[in-house]
């Protein structure tokens, strides 16, 4: 975490692969149980600086809290963005950019991720 309020948790039993990078720097990052996690995979729950270019510098970035539900299973090159919400069960197909909330037991993917199952 960037910030001493800023958490970073992983439940039991979970299997992350290599380069695997999860920063908080604002609400945190919450990793269920159980949940499978790819190579080259990719947590952020900021944006980190303002797309303004007058305020990029020293800014303040918008950033969410990002949930990622038991049972999860994310492949490779998955990119997870701030807020984004994994319902339990969900697998995230390979190279998902992922934004948003989804529900548990769906099959997600692409740029950005939608429901594909």
């Amino acid at each position: 975490p960037r910030k001493p309020e800023s958490r970073i948790s992983i439940g039991n039993d979970c299997q992350i692969c290599n380069h695997f990078t999860a920063i908080a720097e604002g609400e945190g990052i919450e990793i269920g149980d159980r949940v499978l996690v790819g190579t080259q995979v990719s947590v952020f729950d900021s944006d980190f600086h303002e797309i303004d270019p007058e305020r990029r510098l020293g800014g303040t970035p918008k950033t969410g809290k990002v949930v990622i539900g038991d049972n999860v299973w994310i492949g490779d090159r998955v990119t997870i963005l701030k807020g984004s919400k994994i319902g339990q069960n969900t697998v995230v197909a390979a190279g998902a950019v992922v934004a948003g909330e989804f529900p548990a037991n769906a099959v997600i993917g692409g740029v950005p991720a939608k429901i594909i199952r």
